[in-house]
C-alpha cells in the first residue's frame, strides 16, 4: 500500500516540468525599484504627464499610470536589449501594449516599442494601432496592423495638473499653451 501511494505521487510528475514558460513569468535580473515621471508628446494621443514604475526588483513588467489618458497602452515590460541599460527606465528600451484577446467586441489595441533614450534623455516610442472588427457570421474578430504614431517621452519634474487634465472648449489655445510653458522645467 505505501509503494502504491508513492508510486502515484510520482506520476503526477511525468511529462511535467519545473521550468518557467518563457514570457509568462520573464525576469530581468538586476532591475531594481524604480519610479520616473515623463512628459509624453506626440501623434498617438493627447499631451500628458505618465509615471513609469516598477515595484518589484528583478521582474520585468513595469507600471504605466496615467498613459490611458493620453491614449497610450495600459502595460509596459523591459525589452531584449534592456539590459544593456541596466533595466534604467530612464534609459529606455520598453515595449507597451494594449492586450487584445481576439474575441467578440475587441477593439484592437495599440502596441509601442522604444529604443535606448537618446543624449537628452528622450525616449521615442514608435507605435501600431491594431484595428479588429467582425465578419462574416460567426462574428470572428479579424485584426491587422493598422496606422502608426509616434510619441517622445521627455524626463518630467514640473507640475503635472496642467497636463493630465480634460480639454475645456472655453479655454482657448493660447491659455492652454501659456500654462503649459509655465509648468515646464
Amino acid at each position: 500500500m505505501k509503494y502504491l501511494f508513492l508510486m502515484a505521487f510520482a506520476v503526477t510528475f511525468i511529462g511535467s516540468s519545473c521550468e518557467t514558460p518563457t514570457g509568462l513569468t520573464r525576469s530581468c535580473p538586476g532591475s531594481t525599484v524604480q519610479s520616473s515621471r515623463f512628459l509624453a508628446q506626440g501623434s498617438c494621443g493627447d499631451t500628458g504627464v505618465l509615471t513609469i514604475a516598477l515595484g518589484t526588483a528583478g521582474a520585468c513588467t513595469v507600471t504605466v499610470d496615467g498613459s490611458t489618458t493620453i491614449g497610450l497602452p495600459g502595460m509596459a515590460s523591459f525589452n531584449d536589449v534592456a539590459s544593456q541599460t541596466k533595466y534604467d527606465i530612464t534609459q529606455g528600451n520598453l515595449n507597451f501594449q494594449n492586450a487584445t484577446n481576439g474575441t467578440i467586441g475587441d477593439n484592437g489595441g495599440t502596441a509601442c516599442s522604444s529604443g535606448a533614450a537618446n543624449a537628452s534623455g528622450v525616449i521615442t516610442l514608435n507605435c501600431t494601432i491594431t484595428v479588429c472588427s467582425t465578419v462574416g457570421e460567426d462574428l470572428e474578430p479579424t485584426c491587422a496592423p493598422g496606422p502608426t504614431c509616434m510619441m517622445a517621452l521627455t524626463p518630467f519634474t514640473g507640475d503635472a495638473a496642467a497636463y493630465n487634465i480634460v480639454p475645456d472648449a472655453s479655454v482657448s489655445s493660447a491659455e492652454a499653451g501659456a500654462a503649459k510653458d509655465a509648468t515646464t522645467p
